[in-house]
């Protein structure tokens, strides 16, 4: 299988606000820019995006959330000039007997958080027109 997306991979994009972000694969070297940035999620975010309240990412998660394979889970993350993390945005292929339902997203599952109100829409329209739906088109 030719991979898509590399460790090298970058791409250049803009978030709705005018903000231009760089766009690239997590690594396991996020982890601590990843739990920083949940700390400043909301309550209500934390509770949309894991179904639940969650006062921190256990070590666990956090190993989860950013050693990535790009085949069977694959993560970007929009990072400021400043190199802050703006929004992280996965993508998790469903189960072949769900695909048929998901069609507008490629069978996959699409998320987005990001620690300021804004930005998770504004990176997930960043990540949407940009290259990077192929992912799930390649599952």
């Amino acid at each position: 299988m030719t991979r898509i997306f590399d460790a090298a991979w970058r791409e250049k994009a803009a978030l709705s606000d005018g903000r231009k972000v760089d766009l690239r694969l997590l690594r396991p070297d996020d982890a601590p820019l990843l739990a920083l940035g949940f700390e400043k999620l909301s309550d209500e975010s934390r509770v949309r995006r894991f179904h639940g309240p969650r006062p921190h990412l256990s070590a666990d998660e956090l190993r989860y959330l950013t050693q990535i394979d790009g085949e069977n889970h694959f993560a970007l993350g929009a990072l400021d000039a400043a190199g802050e993390g703006v929004g992280v945005a996965r993508f998790v292929p469903l189960p072949s007997s769900t695909r048929s339902k998901a069609r507008d997203s490629g069978g996959c599952s699409f998320s987005v958080s990001a620690p300021r109100p804004g930005n998770a829409e504004s990176t997930g329209s960043a990540v949407r027109s940009s290259r990077t739906t192929s992912p799930c088109a390649t599952w």
